[in-house]
């Protein structure tokens, strides 16, 4: 056994496991569409327990190589070059690793609103809303409208260490993200989904419920991270 530190001590299996799902990862035998297999999956290719399989993947993500998205899956942070995804070029920074600081944010700050937004608050997140609504039904684009939207959520919680990190993100999003954005909204079946969530997402922080503004907040952001994979799968069997 090789120890790596004082505090850990890595079985040459688990090690040798390791190599392994980095060179796969990198060569992408083991991802499909940023994603790594179902462990089912590879268990059986790399002929190895669960058990171990979770250990060595739990040392990657120590390793910053991937990152877990709860009831998503697990999502590859390494590009072919083999840059760490938000720590090189910004050009290079993972859609999903954007969303899942999103899947972080969002719900907190939901929650927080449900408790400290005002009147005026409320009436503009319902007009913000309802001016998503109205650009999706006119077919035109609704980009802008919803981030307005969820800008608004946020800047509603009057936390202004959760805003000033939405705000980045968002800046982030809106340069990587946004023509993924833009089609899903043009989606019929996707834009109404996103519609019903977000009046959720209104109601419960209306209603000052801040565990469902936070669960409504989750699910809505959960279903952009499935809607934006499927997207990326479907052009990519289409090229």
């Amino acid at each position: 056994m090789r120890r790596t530190n004082p505090l850990v001590t890595i079985p040459e299996d688990v090690e040798k496991l390791v190599g392994q799902l980095e060179q796969f990862i990198q060569t992408g035998h083991i991802v499909e569409d940023d994603r790594l297999l179902p462990e089912r999956i590879l268990t059986e290719q790399l002929g190895t327990s669960r058990r171990k399989l979770r250990h060595a993947m739990a040392i990657l993500e120590h390793k910053g190589l991937i990152s877990t998205v709860p009831r998503s899956g697990t999502y590859v942070t390494v590009n072919n070059s083999g840059v760490v995804g938000g720590r090189g070029n910004q050009e290079e920074t993972s859609n999903f690793q954007l969303m899942e600081a999103r899947l972080g944010l969002e719900p907190v700050a939901a929650r927080l609103a449900s408790q400290v937004a005002g009147r005026s608050e409320l009436l503009g997140l319902f007009h913000a809303m309802n001016l998503v609504k109205q650009r999706v039904d006119l077919h035109v684009s609704a980009d802008d409208a919803d981030t307005n939207f969820h800008l608004m959520i946020v800047k509603a919680s009057h936390n202004p260490y959760i805003i000033g990190m939405m705000m980045m993100v968002e800046h982030l999003i809106r340069e990587h993200y946004a023509p993924f954005r833009q089609q899903m909204l043009r989606d019929i079946r996707l834009s109404h989904a996103f519609l019903t969530q977000h009046e959720a997402i209104y109601l419960a922080i209306r209603h000052h419920d801040g565990d469902a503004a936070a669960k409504a907040a989750y699910d809505h952001i959960l279903f952009s991270i499935r809607s934006f994979q499927g997207l990326k799968t479907a052009k990519k069997g289409a090229t």
